[in-house]
């Protein structure tokens, strides 16, 4: 499903069309043949004009109570303020046809003319603020509230300015009209101008899924705008009659709110994801026109229509601000989140390559760093070597005092072992005492030969760790491989195999890889059970004496 601001919620796939088509299906249909039958009806006079003139009251008054009851269905399918919004809009449209079944009454079953103000004027009224307050609590104000107060007021003074030289000013200055009676006519057309402003703003927060539920519900509300503002200029200048060519407006109207109703279908959370965010420029360009046609018509504006528009031209500049200065927020937002997001991205990376506890490369950075020296062997002319570091005695260590301990001294061994290395080496954990360390540029096997030397020394030296004085050795195992000699797998098998070779051989030393290593190796895999070289038939008899020779 898919929802926006209003809480209006567009069903998806077949369970949502399945699911709306029920109470919405034939809806549309109906409300067209009804606007049909009602303008041919009032066109062609049907049965003499007092009989026009009931039925266009009563199915005004039917189609006012109709936007009602959608309004009220929408209340009963949503939550939270846009559930409490359709209410008061229902609640708001029930007035209106409560107003006009007082008028039917004056014009129907008295046979009277309606007075100006009557009753019914305060049923038709009353809908006017309850129209506002259900508007405002479907608008979102929480992503910026200053933008969509100025959307409001601009559109409220673009509305303003063309209603005043049409509407408003022949109302505020047509005689024959008590101080009462003239407030009520304004009353119409301003309250009309603050709804549509409303709706505008409304409208231009719809996203793109729910245009067609807050597109009905808008027009039906600008349609009876219009209609008020119609009714409000003819009855000034009395000339409004029942059935009259404004009558049309307030029955489309209710009718397209009542569709509006009925298409809302569930209660979503809210998703402010603009459709017509220009939507209200749209007042804005008809006040430009109507102040192009002022130029044109008239010598110059009155002081009323020079302040609103100067008003105008404020709001409109401080709109831009307002959206630059958010436009700049989410540039900042953006470019925080983008350098969080490549952070991350980093820490993900390191992880990947890394060994969380001591911060030394891990396996597969070994194995990747080894296969790029050695592809730059060639075009450098110098050695690859690869030593395995094995700490002898750390089982003890991990046993008799803890893993914390054991941890620990993990940490302050390769913290040796970086010491003891060169800028252009790699250094790796790749198992649990297990280290090694890749030696990059090397001009001769000598030189491996002394960074063992220095790494042996070095872990023989005690360690302090967690209180304790520890003291382990280490056994090395050094291989070097020259230019087009193997490949990466060879170089790390073979330093394995040293490595394996020094610790059974007495611990606590280096052995280098050689050929003679090597063959000795392949002869031995050929026996019942291997061992390393030098090793004696006890020691062929332990399984990891039998790793290192099958390795």
């Amino acid at each position: 499903m898919t929802v926006d601001g209003s809480g209006v919620t567009e069903p998806s796939g077949q369970a949502g069309r399945a699911g709306r088509r029920r109470p919405y299906r034939w809806a549309p249909a109906m409300a067209v043949a009804l606007v049909v039958i009602y303008v041919a009806w009032i066109h062609a006079d049907f049965g003499g004009k007092q009989v026009t003139v009931a039925f266009s009251d009563i199915i005004i008054g039917f189609a006012a109570a109709a936007a009602g009851g959608g309004c009220l269905v929408a209340w009963r399918r949503l939550a939270g303020w846009a559930s409490r919004g359709w209410m008061l809009m229902g609640i708001g449209m029930f007035f209106w046809a409560l107003g006009e079944t007082i008028w039917t009454g004056y014009e129907v079953l008295l046979g009277r003319e309606v007075p100006f103000p009557s009753l019914a004027d305060a049923g038709f009224l009353i809908m006017v603020p309850l129209t506002l307050v259900g508007i405002a609590a479907m608008l979102d104000f929480h992503h910026s509230a200053l933008r969509t107060l100025l959307d409001a007021l601009m559109v409220a003074g673009s509305l303003l300015f063309v209603s005043w030289p049409t509407v408003l000013e022949p109302t505020y200055r047509a005689g024959g009209q008590g101080l009462v009676a003239r407030s009520i006519a304004l009353a119409y057309p301003i309250g009309d101008i603050v709804v549509a402003s409303m709706a505008f703003v409304l409208l231009s927060q719809t996203a793109r899924q729910t245009r067609a539920t807050l597109a009905l519900a808008g027009a039906g509300m600008l349609s009876l705008a219009v209609a008020d503002s119609g009714f409000a200029y003819l009855t000034v200048h009395n000339t409004y009659s029942s059935a009259s060519i404004v009558d049309p407006g307030w029955f489309v109207g209710f009718l397209l709110i009542a569709l509006a109703g009925l298409r809302v279908t569930a209660a979503g959370r809210r998703n402010t994801t603009p459709l017509l965010v220009g939507l209200p420029y749209i007042p804005l360009a008809a006040a430009m026109v109507t102040s192009a046609v002022l130029q044109i018509t008239r010598e110059r504006f009155g002081t009323f229509q020079f302040v609103t528009l100067m008003t105008l031209v404020t709001l409109v500049v401080l709109r831009q601000v307002v959206t630059l200065r958010e436009n700049l927020t989410l540039t900042r937002k953006l470019s925080t989140t983008v350098g969080e997001l490549r952070h991350r991205e980093e820490e993900l990376r390191h992880l990947a390559f890394h060994d969380p506890l001591t911060g030394l490369a891990n396996r597969s950075m070994l194995q990747y760093q080894t296969e790029r020296t050695i592809e730059r062997q060639s075009r450098d002319q110098t050695s690859v070597g690869i030593m395995y570091i094995d700490l002898d005695g750390f089982k003890k260590v991990n046993d008799g005092f803890g893993h914390p301990v054991g941890d620990a001294l993990l940490v302050l061994a390769a913290d040796r072992l970086r010491r003891c290395s060169r800028p252009t080496d790699t250094v790796a954990r790749i198992g649990g005492d297990e280290f090694a360390m890749l030696l990059d540029g090397l001009a001769t096997e000598r030189d491996a030969e002394v960074v063992a030397q220095r790494v042996v020394a070095e872990l023989a030296e005690p360690f302090q760790a967690e209180g304790h004085t520890l003291r382990i050795s280490a056994s090395v195992g050094v291989a070097v491989q020259r230019p087009g000699q193997g490949h990466a797998g060879e170089l790390l098998r073979d330093a394995d195999v040293a490595m394996y070779n020094a610790k059974f051989g007495g611990k606590g030393t280096f052995v280098c890889f050689d050929a003679n290593l090597r063959s000795s190796i392949l002869t031995a895999t050929t026996s019942r059970r291997p061992g390393p070289v030098g090793a004696s038939p006890a020691d062929q008899d332990n399984p990891v004496v039998a790793r290192a020779t099958h390795a």
